[in-house]
């Protein structure tokens, strides 16, 4: 883990639009009910010393893996007591579905929190 690329929360928050995030493989299992999971690799969560964990809800195709996308907006961000935060993020592509998307942020956070057994509470940017 390299000190200076370690990013705090707000940091993220406040930067993270404009910023570079891609998508990963994970067994479907992984994806708690999601198409698209990943990270902003350049950006390092102290809680476990990967990179910062995003999901992009809404969007029913799967994006294409270890491509570099915009992150366009932030959702919202899913707080964990363990600091391994999840972030909710919109790219620039196709097939966005808004009703879709508060589906998948519910059916994420409840799937990981369950998997995981931790409490966690979703919140919701404008």
């Amino acid at each position: 883990m390299c000190a200076k690329n370690i990013k705090k929360l707000d940091y993220v928050l406040k930067n993270a639009i404009g910023k570079e995030c891609q998508f990963e493989y994970r067994p479907k299992k992984y994806m708690f009910g999601i198409s698209n999971y990943g990270d902003i690799p350049e950006w390092i969560n102290k809680a476990d010393g990967d990179p910062w964990d995003i999901f992009a809800p809404g969007i029913s195709s799967k994006l294409p893996i270890n491509k570099k996308f915009v992150i366009k907006k932030i959702l919202g961000i899913l707080l964990l007591e363990n600091g391994n935060h999840k972030i909710a993020i919109k790219v620039n592509t196709k097939g966005y579905d808004k009703d879709r998307c508060l589906d998948d942020i519910n059916t994420y956070c409840k799937k990981y929190t369950k998997f995981q057994n931790m409490n966690g509470v979703f919140i919701h940017f404008t």
